[in-house]
């Protein structure tokens, strides 16, 4: 499965709580973050919880398969594009590593 697409401000919560847990095991962190929908402690728990109960799915497939922060501005989709740029080709097909940037792109905008 792929990894959710999320507003930032959830990305940067599940950020935050990764970087708190970093050195636990991965089954730790799941448990965790099973428990975050009903926990009341800070500003990215709250955030986390509000997207969980709001979209349980798409949270538990971020929790599962990872997360990206939905592009939301020209600003998000100029870094998209040039960290993109920066990269050497995968192969020699320059029009597939197109296609594969168009639909990295374009997943963002089908939610």
């Amino acid at each position: 499965m792929e990894k959710a697409i999320v507003p930032k401000d959830v990305a940067k919560a599940f950020d935050i709580h990764l970087e708190y847990w970093k050195g636990q095991s991965r089954n730790a962190i799941l448990l965790q973050f099973m428990a975050v929908p009903y926990a009341e402690l800070g500003v990215a728990t709250a955030t986390l919880s509000r997207f969980a109960l709001k979209y349980p799915e798409t949270y538990l497939q971020a929790v599962l398969h990872g997360y990206e922060p939905r592009i939301e501005t020209a600003g998000d989709l100029a870094d998209v594009i040039e960290i993109w740029a920066a990269k050497p080709f995968e192969g020699d097909d320059e029009r597939k590593d197109i296609e594969l940037l168009a639909g990295s792109i374009t997943k963002h905008f089908q939610i």
